[in-house]
């Protein structure tokens, strides 16, 4: 399925009351709308929170090829590698995109003028005139809005395995569970915390896990081809919800 979604997002301030909007076309006859507050925020968090609900709306109805439109040039650039990312905010949102994208066969971003993104922006004031609507949680949807829930544990708690093991970090991740495809469409996992996300490796992921699900991972943080990676002891399910 191939999805062409229109997306903004602002605020009335810098920062100020934020929301976002998306227009999708392509599952059906009729297109999709969604709108959200975010509460007080940017303009660059609000358009970044646009993008990741249509990524989210795309591999919620299984797309393998989406157009993404938005008139924020910045994040088009940022998106694309043109730009790097430097904002403290930006960076776990856009990090949450790519690994929203990753799940996709096919994305491609092109930056529209504001006249070309209409339905999404009028989505996008609506949400903002609408009172009744509560604000979202920032992040993905499936995440939590809370203080950040990555602990380090004490070494002295935990006894090394071996010794080739106790130089690394032992950390417990308390998130949402995701699925993702590598290059040879395997599956592998990660574990989403305020919407960043935290690659998995030697994840034990039984059958009853599914993506969404809130999992509890206690293991080592590593390095793996530059990037930081949890080297998984166990994984369950969060018996409870803070």
């Amino acid at each position: 399925m191939k999805l062409t979604i229109n997306v903004d997002g602002g605020s009335r301030g810098n920062p100020g009351p934020a929301a976002y909007g998306c227009y999708v076309q392509g599952a059906g006859p009729i297109p999709i709308r969604l709108k959200g507050r975010l509460g007080n925020t940017t303009n660059n968090v609000a358009e970044y929170h646009g993008l990741i609900r249509a990524l989210e709306k795309a591999i919620e109805l299984g797309a393998d090829e989406v157009q993404i439109l938005a008139d924020s040039e910045l994040m088009v650039r940022q998106m694309t590698g043109v730009y790097r990312v430097k904002n403290d905010k930006i960076i776990p949102l856009h990090k949450a995109a790519t690994e929203l994208a990753g799940q996709l066969g096919k994305v491609r971003y092109q930056h529209v003028y504001r006249e070309q993104n209409s339905q999404a922006d009028a989505l996008c004031n609506e949400a903002l005139d609408d009172p009744r609507m509560p604000d979202e949680p920032l992040g993905l949807l499936h995440a939590k809005a809370a203080p950040s829930r990555i602990q380090a544990v004490p070494a002295s708690t935990q006894k090394p395995t071996t010794k080739s093991t106790s130089e690394y970090a032992k950390v417990k991740l308390q998130g949402s569970l995701i699925s993702l495809l590598s290059l040879k469409k395997t599956k592998s996992w990660a574990v989403v915390v305020n919407g960043v996300s935290w690659n998995l490796s030697l994840a034990r992921v039984t059958a009853s896990m599914k993506p969404g699900d809130q999992v509890t991972v206690l293991g080592e943080l590593v390095m793996h081809q530059s990037q930081p990676v949890v080297r998984v002891k166990s994984i369950k399910k969060s018996e409870t919800e803070e």
